[in-house]
C-alpha cells in the first residue's frame, strides 16, 4: 500500500500538436545534530585515541538466576520489585552484567543466591573466593538466609540451591549443545529433511526461538517435508507467544531498518500468511492483529503497516485518526515512510492534524535525507512552486534527480519537464524524452501527454505518429482532459496500417 498524496506541478506540459493546430500538531520536530567544531589542540581527524584496558573475552561456565528459568525465586519468598524479572531486564539493559548495579542497596552485592547475580555453572553452590558459600551448600529445595538459616521470612534469601542447580545445569548443557549449529550447517548444504530434524531436536532440548522459526518456515515452504501452514503456524506461535520481557523488544536502527530479531520475523511471517492466504482463506482482521504484535515488538515496519491498514481501510475500519499515532510513532523513532506520511499530513491537516506546512517540510526533509523516494519528489515539488519552500530551480533539480534514479514517476515526468523548458538545467529535447518515457511507462497520465506529443512533433528524436497517438489515447484513458482532443486531430493523420497498428496496441485480442 502506498499514499498517492502528491502535489503535481500546476499543469502538465503543453505542447502544440503541428497537425492539430494547437492544441493534529504532534508538537515534535525531527532533531537535528550539530557536530561541535574541533578545539585548536585537537588530534588530527584521521588519529584515534583508544584509553582503557582491552576486554577480557567472555567466560562461558558464568550464568545468574532470574524468576523465568528459577521460579521459586519469584514465589516462594515475599516480593522484592528489584528482583522481578522485567526489572532485571531493565537493569542489565543499562548495565550488563556489572552485578553491584543489578541489586536492591543494603544487600549483599556479591551473594550469588540473588536473581542477577552471577555464578560458575561448574561451581553452582560457591567456592572458595566466596564468604557465602557454606550457606549455599544445602539440601535442594531449602531456602537459605543470611547466617545460614532456613526460610525465615525476613532473612530468606530469595532463590534455592535448587534453582541454582537447574540453572547450572542448563548453562552447561547449553553451552556444549551443537544441535542449532548442526541444523543450520545442514540447510546451508540443503539437507533439509536432516535439517528439519534437527531444528526439531533442538528446539525440543533447549527451546531455541531461532530452531522454532526455521521449522515453522521449512513447514510453510514445504522444504524437508511436504507444505503444511497449520503446522507452520504452530511452530512461529512458539516463537510469538513465548515469554516476553524488554530485552527482547528490538531496537529498531534507522540505517538499517529492515532487520528482524526472531519474534519479529515470526510475527511478520504470519502477518504475511494471513495477508495473503496461505493454505486458507485471506484474513485480514488476523493479519492486523499479527502487524500489531510485530509493532509491539519494535519493528517500525510493521507500525508504519498498521498506520496503513487504518488509513485505506484495508481489514474493514478506515480511520485516518486511528493511523496517525502509528505513523507518528514509527516517524519518531526515523523510519523514514513514516516520516514522510507524518510531513504530508502537516502539509494539508487532517486525521486531528492541525495543518502546519513549515513542520511537514522539516519532516519531509528529515525523510528526504535517508532517501525516500517520493519525500524527495515531494522536497524538490516544494523548492519548484516556491511558498513552503522558497522558489529554487537548481534546488528542485537535485532533489527531482535523486527521486527520478530511485524510479519515482512523478520526479521522472517533473525533471523531463524541466529539461524540456530549460528551466533550471541547460535544455536538452532527447533527455525529456527519455525521461518522459520512463515515467509514462510506470503510468503517469501527464509523461504519456508529454511522450505522445513530442514523438508526434517528432521533439528529442524520431518522429511517429502512430506511437504518439497511442501514448495519448493512454493518457486521456488515464484521467488527462487534454489528451482526447489532440488524440482525436492526431488519429486524422494516420495511415490505415498506423491505424490497425495503434489498435493492435490499445486493443490487443483476448
Amino acid at each position: 500500500m502506498t499514499s498517492a498524496k502528491f502535489r503535481r506541478r500546476i499543469g502538465s506540459l503543453i505542447l502544440v500538436l503541428a497537425l492539430s493546430g494547437g492544441g493534529v500538531s504532534y508538537g515534535q520536530t525531527p532533531q537535528q545534530t550539530t557536530v561541535p567544531p574541533a578545539a585548536d589542540n585537537a588530534p588530527p581527524s584521521q588519529t584515534v585515541t583508544i584509553f582503557g584496558k582491552r576486554r577480557r573475552p567472555g567466560d562461558p561456565t558464568r550464568t545468574q538466576l532470574d524468576n523465568r528459568s528459577a521460579e521459586s525465586c519469584g514465589f516462594m519468598n515475599g516480593y522484592d520489585p528489584v528482583n522481578d524479572d522485567v526489572v532485571q531486564d531493565y537493569l542489565q539493559s543499562f548495565y550488563g552484567t556489572d552485578d553491584n548495579a543489578n541489586q536492591a542497596p543494603d544487600t549483599d552485592q556479591t551473594d550469588p543466591n540473588l536473581p542477577g547475580n552471577h555464578f560458575k555453572d561448574t561451581a553452582p553452590f560457591g567456592d572458595a573466593s566466596q564468604d557465602n558459600a557454606a550457606n549455599t551448600n544445602t539440601l535442594p529445595g531449602m531456602q537459605v538466609g543470611a547466617g545460614g538459616a532456613a526460610n525465615i521470612p525476613d532473612q530468606a534469601g530469595p532463590c534455592g540451591p535448587s534453582d541454582k542447580a537447574f540453572a547450572a545445569g542448563r548453562n552447561f548443557i547449553a553451552r556444549r549443545d551443537t544441535s542449532l549449529k548442526e541444523a543450520f550447517a545442514a540447510f546451508d548444504a540443503r539437507d533439509y529433511p536432516k535439517a528439519l530434524d534437527l531444528f526439531h531436536k533442538s528446539y525440543t532440548k533447549m527451546g531455541y526461538d531461532s530452531a522454532a522459526l526455521m521449522e515453522g518456515k521449512m513447514y510453510l515452504a514445504g522444504m524437508g517435508t511436504k507444505a503444511d501452514t497449520a503446522q507452520a503456524i504452530f511452530w512461529l506461535r512458539k516463537v510469538t507467544d513465548a515469554r516476553f520481557g524488554p530485552l527482547d523488544i528490538l531496537r529498531f536502527n534507522p540505517d538499517d531498518p529492515t532487520y528482524m530479531n526472531t519474534r519479529v520475523d515470526a510475527a511478520m511471517t504470519l502477518a504475511k500468511i494471513y495477508t495473503v492466504g496461505l493454505g486458507g482463506a485471506r484474513d485480514p482482521q488476523a493479519a492486523r492483529r499479527w502487524y500489531m504484535k510485530a509493532d509491539d515488538f519494535g519493528y517500525m515496519p510493521a507500525t508504519h503497516t498498521v498506520g496503513q491498514i487504518y488509513e485505506f481501510g484495508y481489514a474493514g475500519e478506515k480511520s485516518l485518526s486511528r493511523a496517525v499515532p502509528y505513523y507518528r510513532k514509527a516517524a519518531i523513532a526515523g523510519y523514514a515512510p513514516s516520516m514522510y506520511e507524518v510531513g504530508e499530513l502537516y502539509l494539508s491537516g487532517g486525521g486531528g492534524v492541525t495543518a502546519d506546512p513549515k513542520l511537514g517540510a522539516q519532516w519531509l526533509l528529515e525523510a528526504a535525507k535517508r532517501g525516500h523516494a517520493d519525500a524527495l519528489y515531494a522536497v524538490g515539488n516544494m523548492y519548484d512552486l516556491g511558498g513552503v519552500l522558497p522558489h529554487d530551480a537548481q534546488k528542485a533539480v537535485v532533489y527531482y534527480k535523486k527521486a527520478a534514479l530511485k524510479g519515482q514517476a512523478d520526479a521522472q515526468d517533473a525533471i523531463g519537464l524541466m529539461f524540456y523548458t530549460g528551466e533550471g538545467v541547460g535544455q536538452d529535447l532527447a533527455a525529456a524524452r527519455k525521461w518522459f518515457d520512463l515515467s509514462a511507462r510506470q503510468g503517469n497520465g501527464d509523461a504519456m501527454f508529454n511522450l505522445g506529443a513530442m514523438l508526434a512533433n517528432g521533439q528529442g528524436g524520431g518522429r511517429n505518429l502512430m506511437l504518439g497517438y497511442v501514448w495519448l489515447k493512454l493518457a486521456q484513458e488515464s484521467g488527462v482532459d487534454k489528451a482526447g482532443p489532440a488524440a482525436a486531430a492526431l488519429e486524422t493523420k494516420l495511415t490505415p496500417d498506423d491505424r490497425a497498428r495503434a489498435d493492435a496496441i490499445l486493443k490487443p485480442p483476448a
